[in-house]
């Protein structure tokens, strides 16, 4: 994972964040911005592939939080989902419940695109989370000190 420091990302409708990234990089490739080279450092940080692993990096939170997010909305809305199933699909039942049912479904309809056959454990997430953030920060300290 690159460790560098590059300008705040400006993300609006028209350029993305990979855009957003790649023009940054190149500015800091310009021999009349940053004096030659000598404005610049970077630890581990090729800059053909630093855009991408930035992405990478930043994808793999987003889906650890999103899985996090339906697991919780699962395991709350378990009981009420079970109880609307006994209830033989009650038109009154759903409507009673409408928001917890559809937070269910949602959940669910995620775990069957990620193709989980078990839903993974929380702390687990929070784990890999914190794996991937350490990562993160101790190749940005070694950057520091470089």
């Amino acid at each position: 994972m690159p460790a560098t420091r590059l300008i705040a990302l400006y993300v609006n409708k028209s350029k993305g964040a990979s855009a957003s990234m790649h023009e940054r990089i190149e500015y800091s490739q310009n021999p009349e911005k940053t004096e030659d080279g000598e404005l610049i450092t970077a630890y581990a940080c090729q800059p053909a592939t630093a855009a991408e692993e930035f992405l990478l990096a930043r994808r793999q939170y987003q889906e650890i939080r999103e899985l996090r997010m339906h697991i919780t909305n699962y395991s709350k809305t378990h009981d009420i989902y079970t109880a609307y199933r006994k209830a033989g699909y009650s038109r009154n039942f759903f409507e009673a419940h409408r928001e917890e049912i559809t937070l269910h479904k949602a959940a669910k309809d995620a775990f069957d695109q990620l193709g989980l056959k078990k839903i993974p454990r929380v702390t687990k997430l929070n784990e890999e989370f914190n794996c991937l953030a350490k990562e993160k920060n101790g190749e940005y300290v070694q950057y520091r000190t470089a």
